[in-house]
């Protein structure tokens, strides 16, 4: 008998999802309506139409030809195991046989993703098992992302260290799926393919403890592997890098991260890095971090040619040119790295903390310019800094005073409580002076210097020992001795206008003085506990050259040939006798007087040290002593009545810089005979009267 074959057309309109179940003709297509009543819960279809081509034989019916489709309006549906539905699909559905189903969407949403129009299959609905295959874009905000992809089984974002209700963003997601719809599915039957388009994404705490913000690039998902390619900022630092993470582990490699920065002046010190604050200009930054085995692993190489660096401390610095490279590698908290420059070289290694900050490092090299060529050894001990600087020379002279030619004027950071140790054979300080043979322990508490032990030889035979500590009883002790005054005051970045002379110094400090002082408070009057420090200072045979407040002095009081003198060889003194007291902004003198052949003087006032340049504010009384035997002699009857130890005088104020003061003297002044003696000879002196 031969087949007969039947077509049949139906068309509805406007149907609900109840009655499409209802209605849907007895094996026609049982795949489509087995789909629709397991996995459509609401919505309606506007238009349906159906057509089936049937043949007949002795046996019956079969369909052998099906095709047709349907309007969506609002539909709800599963398309995925374990993820929510997707609500208010609009679109349309067709199929060409009774085992597929095809998908145009136009709308829906998945939670609060927003679907783009997009495409869905579903195949092997007369089979045991189907295959959905989707490729639909979206848009929304990465939180909302990042729950669907967490969704369990699946946890993608999880596994990445990506917490939803912290992260920040805009997200535009073609999302490629194909997987068996089972109730049991496992992950190894799931095949996807994510693409998204990330714009203001922001990561808090996310690498290093560092935000990521203005997030943009394009994230990739797939079963083996997740990609980002893009650039955020890193703590305000914009940054492009590559992140990528393995779900099957390459050479047990599971993370690679690749990136590169232009650096600015400012970006050093938002990375934490420890350039900050030396360097001035764009710095090129690279690096590679991976996670492999268990091993975390970060490359990064620094390139300052284009930079100015300044290492002011060490009175080292590099033009914007010049090559200078900084390499580094860390291993989990294992650090080694080298720096190379224009007459620099650094190579160390040590450990840090999960802040990445320092707690060991140990330098084999470390030379700066021809005057730093040294060893040094740091730990980190409770928030105190432990250094030990040994070997062949080390500059402090940027430490002890400023270096004109370190440029640019970079500021360093601000120091932490620290001890400093050293052995060296040779410590340069400032002008040029070296001290040989140095042995020096240094206890600061990140604003004074609770101890300063310093020993060593400023010349041949010629030592330096200056002690300041704790005397155990709540108060400091000091004592400063050497046979070049002139020297260890200019090496100190004190004065370089005093030749020769031995210097002793001796001093008090009160510890909780000092505890409660502010460092930034000016210590012009007030009670005594102010005062960090103060003692006497006593000074013999020596010369003063070039001194500015002097030099106006003597070309008011004296004939030009004493001027020149101190212009040249210097004006010989015989005593300089002080008392003192020190605060962070101001070093106080009290009843100071200099004696010597030609002239002697009195000081009394302050010296303010905490501006630039320093300012002083002087009083007191220059007796030029040569008048006593060229004019007086020559008159015995004035010298009769002033006697041995009576002669004019000139009092005189000095005011403004220390490098050039204003200076105003009154000639109409006369001396006591007890205050000359006090001059000349160390006795108590009264105060000097004026004449009407």
């Amino acid at each position: 008998m031969h087949e007969k074959i039947i077509a049949v057309s139906a068309s509805v309109q406007d149907m609900g999802i109840a009655a499409m179940k209802r209605w849907w003709p007895n094996g026609a297509a049982p795949g489509a309506i087995a789909w629709i009543n397991d996995d459509v819960s609401a919505g309606r279809f506007p238009h349906i139409a159906v057509s089936v081509e049937l043949t007949q034989d002795k046996d019956g019916y079969d369909i052998t030809a099906a095709k047709g489709g349907w309007d969506m309006q609002g539909i709800t549906s599963k398309f995925m195991p374990a993820f929510p539905p997707i609500t208010g699909i609009d679109g349309a559905v067709t199929f060409t046989g009774p085992d597929s189903l095809h998908f145009n969407l136009q709308d829906g949403r998945l939670g609060d993703i927003q679907l783009q129009p997009g495409t869905m299959d579903i195949s092997g609905l007369n089979a045991g098992v189907q295959i959905l295959k989707m490729d639909i874009p979206a848009v929304g905000q990465l939180p909302d992302m990042l729950t669907l992809l967490d969704t369990p089984p699946y946890g993608y974002a999880k596994k990445y260290g990506l917490k939803a209700a912290s992260e920040r963003g805009g997200v535009g997601l073609d999302l490629q799926v194909e997987l068996p719809l089972l109730a049991a599915l496992k992950l190894s039957d799931l095949k996807y393919h994510a693409v998204a388009n990330l714009n203001q994404v922001a990561l808090p705490n996310a690498l290093m403890g560092k935000d990521i913000s203005n997030g943009k690039g394009v994230f990739e998902l797939t079963p083996d592997e997740m990609k980002i390619n893009g650039a955020a900022d890193i703590a305000g630092v914009p940054m492009q890098f590559v992140w990528q993470d393995f779900m099957a582990p390459k050479d047990n490699l599971t993370r690679s991260v690749t990136f590169n920065s232009e650096l600015l002046d400012d970006d050093h010190a938002r990375l934490g890095l420890p350039t900050a604050g030396y360097v001035h200009g764009p710095a090129k930054l690279i690096g590679t971090y991976e996670e492999r085995g268990g091993q975390k692993t970060l490359q990064t190489k620094m390139d300052l040619a284009a930079a100015n660096v300044a290492v002011k401390d060490l009175s080292w610095s590099k033009p914007a040119g010049a090559p200078m490279t900084i390499n580094a590698s860390l291993s989990n908290n294992n650090l080694s790295f080298t720096a190379t420059g224009p007459d620099m070289a650094l190579d160390g290694a040590g450990i840090l903390d999960d802040k990445m900050q320092p707690q060991k490092l140990d330098f084999g090299v470390f030379r700066f310019g021809d005057k730093t060529n040294a060893k040094l050894s740091f730990e980190s001990q409770n928030a105190r800094e432990h250094w030990m600087i040994t070997g062949q020379s080390f500059n402090a002279a940027g430490l002890v005073a400023a270096d004109e030619n370190v440029s640019p004027e970079l500021t360093s950071p601000p120091k932490p409580p620290r001890w400093i140790g050293m052995k060296l054979d040779s410590l340069l300080l400032a002008n040029g002076a070296e001290l040989k043979n140095v042995q020096a322990e240094l206890d600061h508490d990140g604003k004074h210097w609770d101890k300063v032990l310093l020993h060593g030889d400023l010349h041949a035979n010629v030592p330096l020992s200056i002690n300041w500590g704790p005397d155990g009883k709540g108060k400091q002790t000091l004592s400063a001795a050497t046979d070049d005054a002139g020297k260890a005051l200019s090496a100190f970045g004190i004065t370089d206008t005093i030749r020769g002379g031995k210097l002793a110094m001796t001093g008090t400090g009160d510890m909780n003085a000092l505890n409660k002082t502010s460092g930034n408070a000016e210590k012009t009057s007030g009670s005594a506990n102010e005062w960090l420090a103060g003692g006497s200072v006593k000074i013999t045979d020596f010369k003063v050259v070039n001194a500015p407040l002097l030099a106006k002095l003597l070309a008011v009081t004296s004939p030009g040939g004493l001027l020149d003198t101190l212009r040249g060889d210097g004006v010989s003194f015989a005593t300089l006798k002080s008392e003192f007291q020190y605060s962070d902004a101001v070093l106080r003198l009290s009843g100071g007087k200099m004696n010597g052949q030609s002239i002697g003087l009195t000081f009394d006032g302050d010296i303010q040290q905490d501006k630039t340049p320093n300012t002083l504010a002087l009083n007191g009384t220059i007796v030029p002593l040569y008048m006593l035997n060229t004019v007086l002699s020559g008159v015995p009857i004035l010298g009769d009545i002033l006697g041995k130890d009576g002669l004019l005088a000139f009092n005189y104020k000095a005011t403004g810089k220390v490098s050039d003061p204003d200076v105003s003297v009154n000639p109409l002044s006369a001396l006591t005979p007890g205050f000359l003696r006090d001059l000349l000879f160390d006795n108590a002196a009264p105060t000097p009267e004026k004449n009407p």
